[in-house]
């Protein structure tokens, strides 16, 4: 049974990133997804109260939401442009994959396209570099970001031979 109040208050506290236009086409997390009919609201509620769900993505004309639930760590799942849909990806859940843009991306890759280990962000060996805590929120870790906006996510490697490479990290 749903608590609305007690609901209300975590949809506060937590954020959705909201897509326009857009439709999750397929889950890879193989995961059983449950569909709500006629209020997208009680889906968005009940994806703040799992912890198990990624998102959801609904269409106000057809009055259908699905509620998108991960099987693993990772939240994947496949979007493209739909007009009329929205997704809704619960911030704080991590993808294997990137929504919007690249720099956005906060999951756990942490080795290149060449299979070299990510130097941590918060080292400077064997590789000195400029990027700084106020740059990427998790600074003491060496998942692969973008906090220059090159467009992929990229890291320094650890590899003192090979400074930095793009990561294996794709768009949803």
């Amino acid at each position: 049974m749903l608590n609305m109040p007690s609901a209300a208050w975590e949809m506060k506290k937590n954020i959705f990133s909201v897509y326009k236009d857009k439709r999750i086409v397929s889950n890879n997390n193989k995961s059983d997804n449950k569909i709500f009919y006629n209020d997208r609201i009680v889906c968005a509620v009940e994806c703040v109260n799992d912890r198990n769900c990624c998102g959801t993505s609904h269409n106000v004309s057809i009055n259908i939401c699905y509620l998108y639930l991960k099987a693993s760590e990772l939240c994947s799942y496949t979007i493209e442009t739909s007009l009329g849909w929205n997704v809704l990806h619960k911030d704080g859940t991590k993808l294997d994959c990137y929504l919007d843009e690249s720099r956005n991306y906060n999951g756990y890759v942490n080795y290149t396209n060449s299979r070299k280990t990510c130097q941590m962000w918060n080292l400077q060996s064997p590789h000195t570099h400029k990027i700084t805590s106020q740059m990427m929120s998790d600074f003491n870790s060496n998942y692969c970001r973008d906090p220059d906006d090159t467009l992929t996510p990229w890291c320094y490697t650890t590899d003192p031979s090979v400074r930095w490479e793009f990561c294996p990290v794709a768009k949803c």
